[in-house]
């Protein structure tokens, strides 16, 4: 008796009932996302992950965030926030952000 309950205990954790859903798919995808950055900044892309919005981005509506690390030209380090979906930035944390912007 003992090895049926243990089977049906083995069996609500392989459930799908118990399974995470899989993380939203974003709209845009890396390089028109890197577009977006480049077009706005002057420097270079070290690295992007997607990320589960924040509370304030998730009342917006945000699905999903792609958040990058900037290197300007002064060396300096941005961490931009980018909506997945519209390409809208976010945020934009860091020293350097006036002196590596592209003026429109």
């Amino acid at each position: 008796m003992r090895l049926y309950g243990l089977l049906f205990v083995l069996a609500l954790g392989a459930s799908p009932l118990a399974a995470d859903p899989p993380p939203p798919v974003p709209a845009l995808d890396l390089p028109q996302i890197a577009e977006r950055i480049a077009a706005r900044y002057k420097g270079r892309l070290m690295e992007v992950e997607l990320e589960e919005p924040e509370r304030e981005e998730r009342r917006m509506g945000v699905r999903v965030v792609y958040e990058a690390e900037y290197l300007t030209p002064g060396d300096n380090r941005l961490t931009l926030r980018l909506d997945g979906d519209s390409g809208d930035f976010l945020s934009v944390e860091g020293v350097g952000q006036i002196e590596a912007r592209i003026r429109p």
